[in-house]
């Protein structure tokens, strides 16, 4: 993440971050931080919720404010009137400012991920999805857990899932849109959050996969040793985890 985010000024108060992230039109996901009075204010300036809009996909329904204030409550982040998304950090504090960038990145990759909501297709999110079927077989467990990673920085878990208080838990990453960047995440995911778990995994939306991509999913998920289960064949997968049900339903 160091060596792949470029910092370009802008003016006196204010600096452009281009992040290794990307989104859904594979272009790098930019942020800026501007001083405002004693604090500097992260924020995407509007462009995601903008992107979703022009997309097809704009927040006038109740079910995608529902979601949109979800994310952004899950991870510590604001929306301005404008329609901006943006975190205020403290200065001189590397620790705050790196753990309130990765809250305000992780907010924005889960925001773009809404454009599905646009589709036809597409009935629900992902995760909810994935919740509904994990409450159908009531798997024990929680949403949206955070966890403290290794360096410091804060991650947000989809679903928690352990069957004693004693067991070492299950973390679940649902994945929307499975790509080289989405597994990319969970590698990173995987590797700060090591300390609390070994038994890390994802699943994802394989319904419209294309061969190509499963491929290269399927790839860094065995070489990273995350254990992967597809939508499509769920149960099946689900079945290799090892994890006993309980009538917890989500």
């Amino acid at each position: 993440m160091r060596d792949n985010t470029v910092i370009r000024p802008i003016d006196d108060d204010a600096v452009e971050i281009n992040t290794p992230f990307m989104d859904r039109h594979n272009d790098g996901i930019q942020i800026y931080a501007i001083k405002s009075g004693d604090r500097i204010r992260l924020t995407d300036d509007g462009h995601t919720i903008m992107n979703l809009e022009q997309s097809g996909c704009p927040m006038d329904t109740d079910r995608r404010k529902r979601i949109l204030e979800t994310i952004l409550n899950v991870n510590g982040v604001s929306e301005s009137d404008d329609g901006s998304l943006y975190v205020d950090v403290r200065p001189n504090d590397p620790l705050s400012f790196a753990s309130k960038k990765n809250d305000l990145l992780n907010a924005i990759m889960r925001i773009t991920d809404m454009h599905i909501l646009a589709s036809p297709r597409s009935k629900s999110m992902f995760q909810s999805d994935v919740g509904d079927w994990l409450g159908s077989r009531s798997v024990p467990g929680v949403r949206d857990v955070r966890f403290t990673g290794r360096s410091g920085v804060s991650l947000t878990v989809d679903f928690t899932i352990s069957r004693r208080i004693t067991d070492a838990p299950t973390l679940l990453q649902s994945i929307t849109s499975p790509d080289v960047q989405s597994m990319a995440r969970m590698v990173f995911m995987r590797e700060e959050l090591r300390h609390v778990t070994p038994r890390i995994c994802a699943i994802i939306d394989d319904r419209d996969l294309s061969q190509s991509r499963r491929n290269d999913v399927g790839m860094i998920a065995e070489e990273y040793g995350i254990p992967l289960l597809s939508w499509t064949s769920r149960d099946e997968d689900f079945g290799t985890l090892g994890i006993g049900t309980a009538p917890v339903p989500y």
